[in-house]
């Protein structure tokens, strides 16, 4: 499991550290009802609040939808609008952007599928004009370093550098610590991501000091820390565990993010 800069295993959700009732120093904690969907977002303000969260400054909100493959027509089609309008939000609501996005992870582990599964959905609009306000989208799935011998944060400054790219959207898995979470949200944060991180495997940052420009992230939980399921935790700290149903779950969670941006800066 990942171990935080600040010297604990955490979670890759922000919302399972900051709640409603629990007051964090530098931290806030906002609410609100969407139907039958809830949207939490905490907010780092400073430095107190990075180590009272372990988290980077920044914005991180999270829409709770249930089992993401078992929403309604409804219900999806709302959610699509919510992460279309955040993403636009924290875009700067900007004419003109080119955006990369990346769908990080591994096509054969399933869990890890989320990323590739999201980018395949993604409309590219890059070098045409049919993206919204003159916004232009570009798509990459590359994979893991292990395969390409190149680090990710080699390949999005090259494309990005060479394409005029304005901000990256980072699309990947994540770990939680909650059963109820399980395939059951989507976080976006404004802080960027580290690959791999929550199997505790973390790479180099991709944030926007490691590549230049803005970098939004984009992920769903497909991964559960057993240890959470055992009263003897600790003899399974080092392990795991997904859904059954994984791969329904990444499927739905990939179209409904792939949606989100398609709507946000595309069709």
């Amino acid at each position: 499991m990942r171990k935080s800069p600040y010297g604990k295993y955490t979670s890759d959700l922000a919302c399972e550290r900051a709640r409603a009732d629990t007051k964090l120093a530098g931290v806030e904690f906002e609410r609100r009802e969407a139907g039958s969907l809830t949207a939490e977002r905490v907010r780092v303000k400073d430095k107190n609040g990075e180590n009272s969260l372990a988290r980077p400054i920044g914005s991180y909100f999270t829409l709770h939808t249930g089992r993401l493959d078992r929403m309604n027509g409804s219900d999806f089609g709302e959610a699509v609008r919510i992460i279309a309008d955040e993403l636009w939000a924290l875009a700067g609501r900007r004419d003109g952007l080119k955006i990369l996005a990346v769908g990080l992870g591994a096509r054969e582990l399933t869990p890890d599928t989320l990323g590739p599964k999201a980018a395949d959905r993604i409309v590219a609009t890059a070098g045409t004009d049919t993206g919204r306000l003159g916004c232009e989208v570009a798509v990459i799935a590359p994979g893991t370093a292990a395969r390409t011998g190149l680090s990710l944060r080699d390949i999005i400054v090259g494309v990005g550098g060479a394409a005029g790219i304005g901000l990256c959207l980072a699309i990947d898995a994540l770990a939680c610590t909650s059963e109820k979470r399980l395939g059951s949200c989507i976080q976006i944060s404004d802080t960027g991501i580290i690959p791999g991180s929550g199997v505790g495997e973390g790479c180099f940052p991709i944030n926007r000091e490691t590549v230049g420009i803005p970098v939004i992230a984009i992920g769903a939980p497909t991964l559960l820390r057993a240890e959470v399921l055992s009263e003897d935790g600790d003899s399974l700290e080092e392990m795991l565990v997904c859904d059954r149903h994984t791969d329904a779950i990444t499927d739905s969670a990939a179209e409904l993010i792939a949606s989100g941006i398609n709507l946000a800066f595309g069709l």
